[in-house]
Order: C-alpha cells, then sequence, then structure tokens
C-alpha cells in the first residue's frame, strides 16, 4: 500500500474529528453566552469538570463575595 494514501486517510479523519469537536464547543458556547444575556437569569449552568488548586504561601486581604458553588 502506499504510504502516501495511508497519511491523507489519517489526516482526514483526524480533520472530520477535530471539526465535530469545534462545532460541539462553538454550540456550547452559544448557550452559555445566551444564559449570560438574559438579564433575568443569574444562574449559568454548564456540564463539566473544575479543578481548582493551590500551592504554596499566600497572603493578603480577599475582599468580595462568594458567588458560586464549588463541589467536590
Amino acid at each position: 500500500m502506499d504510504w502516501t494514501l495511508i497519511f491523507t486517510a489519517i489526516g482526514a479523519v483526524a480533520t472530520v474529528v477535530s471539526t465535530i469537536i469545534a462545532v460541539k464547543a462553538k454550540n456550547e458556547s452559544k448557550k452559555i453566552l445566551e444564559q449570560i444575556k438574559e438579564e433575568h437569569s443569574r444562574n449559568i449552568k454548564n456540564k463539566g469538570k473544575v479543578n481548582v488548586s493551590n500551592s504554596g504561601d499566600n497572603s493578603g486581604i480577599l475582599i468580595g463575595n462568594n458567588s458560586g458553588d464549588i463541589h467536590r
């Protein structure tokens, strides 16, 4: 078999998969943008995983309100 044909097929499959993922991400971002634009909605919902980590020494003053929850 010709290696060029194999590499072309692999590239085509990778392009299709990448396009599908990009379209799904675009649609999800549209949903979030619509929720942000709604005046009456202050709650933005999104499925996914959030990882927050911190290491090191921290000092200072934190001023503000927590407007969300992080569940483990």
